[in-house]
């Protein structure tokens, strides 16, 4: 081990204890949290000409997208007129297609779409002039669009935005080369937005790199951004120290290895020979056989045949459950084939090696080295000797060893016994707190089980307590398959685990490189390289705790293309650094010790020790107060800071909160003598106002924000157990709400009576809904151009337009300055479409039955049912939000909806086959979709003067279709049903909170087995839970249909 000096905690000279992980909080103390990267970009692109330079296909349309609705106000009325185009140029055809289809589902602009340069060019002008004036938004290829300015169909006056995809072509011999050509003759040419994957993919030399950056923004007349987060992490983080480990090739002298290869290999051939036509990839027959052996060749050539046994071993077990469950007889064959060959995989490897030991010639350089590198980390003895008696047995857990069983219980069992870990945290996981990055999934369960077999046989290592976490899945094209839950169920567990430093090393897959929030580490090991620049900033950013190493381990065939990788990206941070303009300086952070004579603290008591702000915790405490503002799972509200020079070479900040904080006036802090210090006074200024109007309390932390939000998205109290018997006492949600909120019915409200005349009951109007803004008016118009087509599509217009903004702001979206966000009208909605949905049906000739009624109205008073008309009556294309994930959520969702169609009740949902449950459970509905289904009941009732009568007449014909096909066929709801049918023996678990922040139920049926539910709320997971115990038993008892 000689030749690897790590530094690590134990040997630093600062002491073991030095600036140990845990002792930090993942808030960031001193910058403002950086928002999400996408929004920093749309922010520079509504700013000035801009490249994006992006790696994934998602962020660029949602930037574009984004873009062209926030500009969107330039291309509306008519073109003979003011109105401007839109245009977006693609090298492809089929990028069209695409591009167009994003526009189309996020905004209701009229969308043209334009492949074929041989049939535009026999357009004649008329033609042309007709396309253009019809669409706001043109998406062509960039041939098209050369003929077009060509041929001064489009004059350049008339563009509003040009977005180029892919623009780096625009610096080979390119049309777009020959486009911008044409635009610089013209004085007010359009804005433009270029987007790039490849400058930062591209294996290009970073001298050529930095000439190749400005030759593009010098042809498309733009700056380069480059996502600012990753300098920004990269440049308050500390930097750990880098070294990239040769290990060596592997050499097998049993051969084992390499017949293990051979093996897989030509069952592989096998399945690709058998080419079977299929209409999607996933339908083919040979896709699982296929996945599950490539899968088990990466561990064998990543990790070495010890750890291919093992994951041979868990794949028979998923095969059992997906062989059990397969009706394609093909299918299956090929499954039986793969098990067959994974059991060969297990009858090979025991010939050499007792499957029960760790036997380390069966295991590959790189696994060996991380051993190595796991040993530098060992505790001193002193912290040892107390529970080694203890920590040797904790690992009897003997793993289910091969095994064809097809129930989970034994899983169960082998959980139970690894209890006693989490009440008794192990005294010396405090040096270590490190993660390993490998690339698949199963690369990170076998790898962990190697290291937990390496604690039990080597005591050095015993130290270690170590946890697997990975994504959803590996990738958006492999099946999310259930049965993988055995091996993934701890995951949100995992993570707790960490953050309370009970585990002190996690092997993940790249989910943890963005946004999930875990201590800083001392140690990261990359077990595969990272194969591009944000993977190798976002892995080495968590390496943030004062000394750490950042540990590459390369093969030796791939070490030297590796290092020049690496240089690329070295130089690249360098460039980027330069380019970023807000490159401070990481020397500044050393006189911030005195900042505090500078300004003095904001104290709330004067006695010694009493809370206080002080210049340098000020950052802090807003960062964590806009944190705990209440929002959704996906969106994550953060502080915007703007610091500007003041002429006499000092610099003044302004502070803009999210805009559901109460403190809507954007804050001018005192002027500085340098950024830094701005940014700090700014926040200083910010927390004495947010404690003076309350938002911080005595202790300066957040007022009781976290609650609220974790309490409706749980929704934790349940509405559907009111009237089943036998239970007594069970409450509801809904009476939570002050009914006296809602007014009297009374015909029409004409006559405004004096305020005295009110009786009880009425809510009070208020005084406005536009805050105090110099420019509210203008604001306001430009915000809401194009609502006129969803006033039209609802047939209701709007008498202050105020109330129509704030029902679809999003929190999230912070250029509204004039209204506050949706979530007090969307309060006021809810109760409202509640009450006239329950009159509705209490008041239907039918007469149902206080039971039916419960289910008539849990069946349309629902998120999902919401959302989904939100999606048919276009609310999502007004909606403004800018929250990337909620982005493609919705996306998501509104693909979903336009393949379904068909909503469907509750009633069909337990005769719909499996797939399409799965389907169901897996497709997100977002919350804020029916959100602003209900927020806009409530800015209507408010605009047409608290009239119920006029909210009922705008909602009322969208809700009729499904209130006279509930009515027709009472939708039951899963959970009465099963309570009713298992009256004694249905228990319903508390709600478990997952690590990505749904909630799951189980529902155990006593001697019938236990059924799992997840979803967005508690509600949803139960129904989704009653629905599968409902499914099983219903299959199980035949005679319970007939009844």
């Amino acid at each position: 081990m000689a030749g690897l000096q790590l530094v690590t905690p134990a040997t630093s000279p600062m002491g073991p204890f030095f600036g140990l992980p845990w002792q930090q909080e993942a808030i960031h103390d001193n910058i403002y949290t950086p928002r999400k990267y996408q929004v920093e970009l749309l922010e520079a692109a509504l700013e000035h000409n801009t490249i994006v330079c992006l790696n994934t296909g998602s962020g660029k349309t949602f930037i574009a997208v984004l873009l062209t609705k926030e500009l969107s106000h330039q291309i509306r009325g008519l073109y003979q007129e003011n109105a401007k185009r839109t245009v977006f140029l693609v090298n492809s055809a089929s990028s069209v297609l695409q591009q167009a289809a994003a526009v189309r589902t996020h905004s209701d602009l009229q969308v043209g779409e334009y492949t074929d340069r041989e049939e535009t060019l026999a357009w004649s002008d008329h033609r042309w002039s007709q396309e253009i004036t019809h669409n706001q938004v043109l998406v062509m290829t960039c041939h098209v669009f050369l003929h077009v300015l060509r041929r001064r169909v489009l004059p350049l006056r008339k563009i509003n935005l040009v977005v180029f995809d892919d623009c780096h072509l625009a610096i080979t011999e390119h049309p777009y080369c020959d486009i911008m050509k044409l635009f610089e003759d013209s004085a007010c040419g359009p804005r433009i937005l270029g987007l790039t994957a490849s400058i930062l993919n591209g294996k290009c030399d970073p001298s050529e790199l930095e000439q190749k950056i400005q030759n593009l923004e010098q042809i498309l007349k733009s700056n380069a951004e480059t996502a600012t987060d990753l300098v920004v992490l990269d440049r308050y983080a500390s930097q750990p120290r880098e070294v990239v480990l040769d290990c060596g090739s592997f050499v097998d002298k049993s051969g084992l290895s390499t017949r293990l290869d051979v093996e897989l290999d030509e069952a592989l051939h096998f399945l690709k020979d058998c080419n079977i036509p299929v209409s999607r990839v996933d339908r083919d027959p040979t896709f699982i056989s296929k996945q599950i052996l490539s899968d088990c060749r990466a561990v064998l050539q990543v990790l070495g045949p010890w750890c291919a046994d093992k994951a041979a071993g868990i794949m028979v077990r998923e095969l059992q459950k997906y062989i059990k469950h397969e009706q394609e007889e093909l299918t299956r064959k090929f499954l039986l084939f793969t098990d067959t060959i994974l059991r060969k995989v297990h009858a090979l490897c025991e010939e050499h090696f007792s499957p029960a030991a760790l036997d380390l010639k069966f295991v590959t350089p790189k696994v060996l080295r991380l051993l190595e590198i796991l040993h530098e980390y060992k505790p001193f003895e002193r912290q040892q000797f107390e529970s080694v008696e203890w920590y040797n047995n904790r690992n009897q857990d003997n793993y289910v060893s091969w095994s064809d069983s097809e129930d989970d219980e034994d899983d169960e069992e082998v959980e139970a016994k690894e209890r006693p870990e989490a009440n008794f945290p192990s005294p010396f996981t405090n040096i270590l707190c490190g993660i390993i990055f490998v690339e698949r999934r199963y690369t990170a369960v076998v790898l962990n089980r190697l290291i937990k077999e390496a604690g039990k046989q080597d005591p050095e290592l015993a130290y270690i307590s170590s946890n697997f976490i990975t994504g959803h899945s590996i990738g958006k094209n492999q099946p999310r398959n259930k049965q993988m839950e055995v091996e993934f169920r701890k995951q949100e567990e995992v993570l707790r685990k960490f953050r309370a430093h009970e585990t002190n090393l996690l092997i993940a897959t790249s989910i943890v490189e963005e946004g999930v929030d875990i201590p800083k580490c001392n140690l990261v090991v990359r077990f595969d390289l990272p194969t591009e620049y944000r993977s190798y900033v976002q892995s080495k950013g968590r390496a943030r705790a004062p000394v750490s190493n950042y540990i590459m381990l390369a093969d030796t065939d791939r070490t030297k293309t590796f290092e020049e990788d690496l240089a690329t990206y070295k130089a690249i941070e360098k460039i980027l650094r330069n380019k970023c303009s807000k490159s401070v300086e990481v020397g500044d952070s050393e006189q911030s010790l005195d900042d505090d004579n500078i300004l003095p603290p904001y104290v709330l008591r004067s006695e010694d020790g009493g809370p206080r702000v002080t210049i340098n915790t000020a950052i802090g405490h807003i960062n964590r107060y806009c944190a705990r503002l209440p929002s959704d799972p996906f969106t994550h509200l953060a502080p915007k800071c703007k610091t500007a020079e003041t002429g006499d070479g000092r610099f003044q900040s302004t502070l803009y909160l999210p805009i559901n904080s109460p403190l809507r006036v954007p804050v001018k802090g005192p002027v500085m003598s340098c950024a830094r210090l701005a940014e700090k006074a700014v926040a200083l200024l910010c927390c004495e106002k947010l404690h003076k109007i309350g938002e911080l309390d005595d202790h300066l932390m957040p007022v009781g924000k976290e609650t609220v939000k974790y309490e409706e998205e749980l929704d934790l109290h349940d509405e559907e157990e009111t009237s089943v018997p036998g239970r007594p006492g069970s409450t509801k949600r809904r009476q939570c709400y002050p009914k006296a909120v809602l007014p009297l019915e009374r015909g029409s409200l004409g006559r405004r009576t004096s305020a005295a005349d009110l009786s009880y009951g009425w809510l009070k109007i208020p005084p406005r809904c536009m805050l105090d803004h110099p420019d509210a008016e203008r604001t306001l118009q430009h915000l809401i151009s194009g609502f006129q087509n969803f006033e039209k599509k609802i047939n209701y217009t709007f008498q202050n337009k105020a109330y129509l903004l704030q029902a679809f702001t999003h929190a999230s979206y912070h250029y509204n300055t004039i209204t506050d966000c949706y979530q007090r009208l969307e309060f006021l909605g809810d109760a409202i479409l509640d009450y006239l949905i329950t009159k509705h049906l209490y008041e239907d000739p039918r007469q149902h039955s206080p039971g039916v009624l419960t289910d008539l109205r849990s069946a349309l008073v629902n998120n999902t049912i919401f959302a989904s008309l939100a999606v048919k009556y276009d609310y999502h294309k007004y909606f403004k939000a800018i929250s990337p994930e909620l982005f493609h959520v919705i996306d998501d969702f509104v693909q979903f909806q336009l393949e379904k169609n068909e909503m469907q009740g509750m009633d069909s949902e337990l005769r719909r086959s499996e797939e399409d449950e799965e389907k169901e459970e897996d497709i997100e509905v977002p919350k804020a979709m029916g959100d602003i289904f209900e927020s806009l009941a409530g800015a209507v009732y408010m605009d047409s003067g608290m009239s119920l009568e006029t909210v009922w007449q705008v909602y009322y014909p969208m809700m009729r279709p499904l209130i006279e096909k509930f009515s027709a066929n009472v939708p039951r709801s899963p959970v009465r049903e099963l309570l009713e049918m298992e009256p004694e023996t249905a228990k319903f678990s508390p709600a478990e909170r997952t690590y990505d922040g749904k909630v799951r139920v189980t529902v155990e049926v006593v001697g019938k087995g236990k059924f799992k539910g997840v979803g967005r709320s508690y509600r949803i997971a139960k129904s989704a839970a009653a629905r599968r115990a409902l499914r099983s038993l219903k299959a199980n008892q035949p005679q319970v249909q007939n009844n």
